[in-house]
């Protein structure tokens, strides 16, 4: 559930040529966290690894909305064309 709109994300800027292999990356990724996670259990209390956890998701959610920006389909759809035009730039550089 959590890496649904990861996907969407990657699907709407993602470059074609990278976009497979970048949507394949959300699941492999989930899936490292929770081997992450029993392993943390095997050794830490259950509260110490529900804290960590928060601490990844807080870490993760502070780098994604800091340095990413919206999606350009989200923001023509909203009449926001200038921030669109700044995001398109972002993403596949100044040309």
């Amino acid at each position: 559930m959590v890496t649904s709109p990861a996907v969407v994300y990657i699907t709407e800027v993602g470059a074609p040529n990278l976009r497979g292999s970048l949507i394949s990356s959300c699941p492999t990724l989930a899936s490292l966290g929770m081997v992450i996670a029993y392993a943390e259990g095997m050794y830490l209390s259950w509260r110490t690894v529900a804290w960590l956890s928060l601490v990844y998701i807080a870490i993760s959610l502070v780098l994604v909305t800091a340095w990413i920006p919206e999606s350009p389909l989200w923001l023509v759809a909203r009449g926001r064309v200038d921030e669109a035009d700044h995001s398109l730039k972002w993403f596949n550089g100044k040309n």
